[in-house]
């Protein structure tokens, strides 16, 4: 079964519930009983490589391509210029 990520709308409180896929949404928060949302996510999937390897050469600005191969303007993170 998946966990799912739920924010607050109300009090901005941030819980995962351990839930089947066919389960409905929680709509109440456990903290204020406020509206809850279900968060997207990308999920853990299967990971091919080492952590290191990740590490010496993370993703650039949030997008898919590694900083080693990202243009030479790609918004400014890790020493790239603007």
């Amino acid at each position: 079964m998946p966990t799912y990520d739920y924010l607050c709308r109300d009090c901005g409180h941030r819980f995962e519930v351990f839930q089947t896929i066919t389960s409905d949404p929680v709509a109440e928060c456990p903290n204020c009983t406020g509206p809850a949302e279900r968060l997207f996510s990308g999920g853990a999937g299967f990971l091919m490589g080492s952590a290191k390897a990740r590490a010496d050469n993370p993703p650039c600005c949030g997008r898919d391509e590694r900083c080693a191969d990202a243009p030479p303007v790609c918004g400014g993170c890790r020493g790239h210029n603007l």
